[in-house]
C-alpha cells in the first residue's frame, strides 16, 4: 500500500489532471442526452395524430413498466380502449422472446430530446417539466418507443388521469395502435 502511495504521488501533475479529464469526459458521456431517431417520431406522430398536444421535450426514464412484460397476465388485466385484437392475437404477434426482448429493451432505455422539426403539427414540445403543475396543463410525459423487428412498437405515455401504453403494429407502411393496456388511470364521476 505505501508503493502505492509513492507510485501516485510520484505521477506527473499532468498526468493527474489528464486523469481527471478522462473521468469527467466519461461521465458526461453517461449522463448525455442524445436526440430522438426517425422511427421515435413516427410512433409518436401516430399516437398523437389527432388535436392538440403538448409533450415534454425528454423522454422518461423509468423503467418500472418492464414487469408487464414479464407475461401476459397483467397486460390481458389492465386491458383498455383503443384495442383492435384479442388476447390470443397479441400472444400470437408477441411469442415469448419478443415478450422477452421488450422487458429487457425497457430496462436500456436512456432518454432522448424531442424536437419540434420532426413533429406532426398538432404537437406542442414543453420545455420545463415540473410534474405537478405540467401534467395539471395537460402536458404528456413519453417513453422513447421500443421497436421490436421494425413492425411492432411499444409507448408509454403518462398524463393527469391515465398512463396508458400502446402495443403498435406497421401495417401498409403505417403505424397502428392495436392493444392498450393501463399502468394505471383515474376514473372520475
Amino acid at each position: 500500500m505505501k508503493d502505492l502511495i509513492k507510485l501516485t504521488l510520484k505521477v506527473p501533475l499532468v498526468h493527474k489532471n489528464l486523469i481527471v479529464i478522462f473521468f469527467l469526459l466519461s461521465f458526461s458521456q453517461i449522463n448525455a442526452q442524445t436526440n430522438c431517431d426517425a422511427k421515435t417520431y413516427e410512433i409518436i406522430n401516430a399516437v398523437f395524430d389527432s388535436g392538440e398536444t403538448e409533450i415534454y421535450e425528454t423522454t422518461l426514464f423509468e423503467k418500472g413498466w418492464a414487469r408487464y412484460f414479464e407475461d401476459y397476465k397483467e397486460i390481458f388485466d389492465r386491458v383498455g380502449i383503443p384495442t383492435s385484437i384479442s388476447n390470443d392475437k397479441l400472444k400470437e404477434i408477441l411469442g415469448k422472446e419478443k415478450l422477452r426482448y421488450i422487458n429487457s429493451s425497457i430496462y436500456g432505455l436512456k432518454p432522448c430530446r424531442l424536437s419540434t422539426k420532426h413533429l406532426n403539427g398538432n404537437i406542442n414540445l414543453s420545455s420545463n417539466f415540473d410534474r405537478k403543475n405540467s401534467i395539471s396543463r395537460g402536458v404528456f410525459r413519453i417513453s422513447k418507443p421500443i421497436i421490436v423487428e421494425d413492425n411492432i412498437a411499444i409507448l408509454k405515455t403518462e398524463s393527469i388521469n391515465e398512463s396508458p401504453i400502446y402495443i403498435l403494429q406497421k401495417k401498409d407502411g403505417k403505424w397502428e395502435i392495436i392493444y392498450t393496456f393501463y399502468d394505471w388511470y383515474i376514473l372520475e364521476d
